[in-house]
């Protein structure tokens, strides 16, 4: 009777830890799920304010290079008095472009992803290609469990912001400029100049990771006010590699 006993006993305590395992496991699921969708929303507002700000300069009939409407526009687009545009501001009068990672202080590890990044975009045919390939590289990082959690993070959020600023470039090439009086619409945009932009956008978005701008939650990227710091960012970005493309590319 005792062995009976024990026997039940044992069964009942393994089926509670196989149940609370099971219950851990789609807990575990449930929150990689909201962490894709997390990303996934921060790309899609990120897509948005740059949108309505590209649409705000054609009515202007302006680009991305003149930085007084971009600065004019995005004052009516979030609000003279609103913390995104205070956040904007500080951080599109601060960007820095320049091609390379040589002045950016990277961990070893983040320092192999972005040149294993550089490499593919000098080899990518296509825009479409190369962010193909940034899509595989996020989706290796988010599915690797050895990296730590703050480092897969960064990484996440810089590759998401990179992705999401060359895809605007090739949907928004009547507002690039980058040459005095010739719009970048030419079907050869990516060889001719927009590897080499691309390439100092990267460098301005990893510097977000030296600096720390990308090193927070994704889901605390769109919040007010930090959402404004990284659109002032990517906008700075865009606009100063499409100016620099002219005298380097």
């Amino acid at each position: 009777m005792k062995k009976i006993l024990l026997a039940l006993s044992l069964l009942v305590t393994l089926s509670c830890i196989i149940y609370s395992c099971d219950n851990d496991k789609v807990k575990i699921e449930e929150d990689e799920q909201i962490a894709l969708s997390d990303y996934k929303s921060y790309e899609e507002t990120l897509k948005s304010d740059l949108n309505s700000l590209a649409e705000n300069l054609r009515i202007q009939k302006s680009n991305f290079t003149n930085r007084e409407i971009v600065y004019q526009s995005t004052m009516e687009y979030y609000g003279k008095d609103s913390k995104d545009f205070i956040y904007f501001n500080d951080e599109f009068n601060s960007v820095k472009v320049k091609s390379g990672q040589n002045s950016i202080k990277l961990t070893v590890y983040q320092t192999k992803i972005v040149q294993d990044i550089e490499n593919q975009l000098q080899e990518s045919k296509s825009s479409e290609e190369f962010v193909a390939f940034l899509d595989k590289v996020f989706m290796d990082i988010y599915n690797d469990s050895s990296i730590e959690i703050s480092e897969k993070e960064t990484l996440l959020n810089y590759i998401s912001t990179y992705k999401v600023s060359v895809e605007f470039i090739a949907d928004n090439l009547d507002v690039i400029q980058i040459q005095n009086g010739t719009k970048s619409v030419k079907a050869s945009w990516w060889s001719s100049w927009g590897k080499c932009a691309s390439a100092m956008l990267g460098g301005a978005t990893a510097g977000g990771i030296a600096g720390g701008e990308l090193g927070l939650k994704v889901g605390t990227l769109l919040a007010s006010p930090v959402k404004g710091m990284v659109i002032g960012a990517v906008v700075g970005a865009i606009g100063g590699a499409a100016g620099a493309a002219a005298a380097a590319c």
